[in-house]
């Protein structure tokens, strides 16, 4: 198994066929991820492994990439496929999920976030969460979508949760539309959580490699310091509970070592987290 395959970083890269994969690893099942989530790729070995064959029907919003004859080409397309093709391997990854889990929100905390969102959520993992929260090993607020299906239902009540642990919606896909208050994020493995540098970047349109992003308005830093804090408790159905400090939310903030209304973009960038509260509790970094 192996992951970050992305051609916009990686100049050059071509998908992989089948027929390379089978060429280089033989009977030994063979899985790539792309970096986006959205596909993957696959050798014969990984799909007899998973029972897919050129006669298996694509599963709803999903597909498998198929030649002119109908034979699989060796790439999966979204969500239902990809798990149809990588089961076999969650197994091993399930025993070793609620630690790496646990990790990650740590992970999360210690880049300043105190609240974060995960729109993808399964509810298989659930029971990991609750288990976390109930031997006090929660270190952050979890805001979760789970992901739709065409004519699927949501697994939870639609009022469920507390303030650290929530489900607040399902994912759907739509266009942006005018209006809506901007927020900004990181996208899991595709892009590092750095939330200091999106807004000096969407501050300078530069990216931190020096790459100016020509066109396009910059952000102000207010606007950049809302579409991290109150923007985006909005928009996960969470600010009347945190995304500000005033009277009446709960005391979660982030100490920098910089003042992070007036510092130049590129310290802010580079800013180190000295700390962050949750419901007022402080942890230092």
């Amino acid at each position: 198994m192996a992951n970050g395959w992305d051609p916009l970083l990686q100049k050059g890269l071509q998908d992989p066929t089948i027929q390379q994969l089978d060429e280089l690893a033989g009977d030994i099942p063979v899985l790539i991820m792309h970096n986006s989530g959205h596909s993957v790729f696959f050798n014969t070995a990984a799909a007899k492994l998973s029972g897919v064959d050129k006669n298996t029907p694509d599963p709803p919003g999903a597909s498998y990439g198929r030649d002119a004859q109908g034979n699989l080409t060796g790439a999966a397309y979204e969500a239902a496929a990809i798990e149809r093709l990588t089961e076999w391997y969650q197994k091993d990854v399930t025993l070793k999920f609620p630690k790496l889990f646990e990790e990650y929100l740590k992970g999360m905390r210690r880049v300043g976030y105190t609240t974060i969102s995960d729109l993808s959520w399964q509810p298989k993992w659930n029971v990991v969460a609750k288990a976390l929260k109930v031997a006090q090993l929660f270190p952050i607020r979890l805001r979760t979508y789970e992901m739709s299906s065409p004519g699927g239902t949501l697994s939870v009540d639609a009022i469920n949760g507390d303030e650290l642990f929530r489900q607040v919606g399902a994912k759907l896909w739509a266009d942006g539309s005018p209006g809506l208050d901007a927020t900004f994020h990181n996208d899991g493995s595709v892009t590092p959580a750095e939330p200091l540098r999106n807004m000096a970047v969407a501050e300078t349109r530069t990216s931190k490699h020096g790459r100016h992003l020509d066109g396009g308005v910059p952000v102000s830093r207010a606007d950049a310091l809302r579409a991290h804090t109150i923007n985006a408790a909005w928009q996960l159905h969470s600010d009347h509970e945190v995304g500000a400090l005033k009277p009446g939310l709960l005391a979660d903030f982030t100490i920098l070592d910089v003042d992070p209304v007036n510092a130049k973009p590129e310290d802010l960038a580079t800013a180190k987290v000295l700390g962050t509260a949750l419901n007022g509790k402080l942890e230092t970094s």
